[in-house]
């Protein structure tokens, strides 16, 4: 790996749950360290408040021809219904066998 090359320690992101842990390893380790974060690329970038003039953008890229549209809006619509039931209902996926666990 690149880190350990360098004289430093690499570390790997794949699940959002496992962001702060890895994050307060890296910071708490005395070497320089590198982290790589996995992520959706059909998960678009969304501020923690969304206002109406975001949402309107965004509407206008799609019409514009966004060529990822439907899978981008499909994604955004499952992180809606996943925040809304977060205090009803907990899942994992394992990403080996691809069933979802509850």
């Amino acid at each position: 790996m690149p880190a350990e090359a360098c004289g430093g320690k690499g570390y790997s992101i794949k699940e959002p749950n496992d962001v702060n842990s890895i994050m307060h390893e890296a910071m708490s380790d005395k070497k320089p360290a590198i982290i790589e974060a996995y992520a959706d690329p059909f998960d678009p970038p969304m501020p923690p408040k969304v206002e109406m003039e975001f949402i309107r953008k965004l509407a206008e890229s799609f019409t514009k021809g966004q060529p990822y549209a439907k899978r981008i809006g499909l994604t955004l619509f499952r992180n809606q219904v996943h925040e809304r039931l977060k205090d009803f209902h907990y899942h994992q996926i394992d990403h080996h066998d691809h069933h979802q666990q509850e």
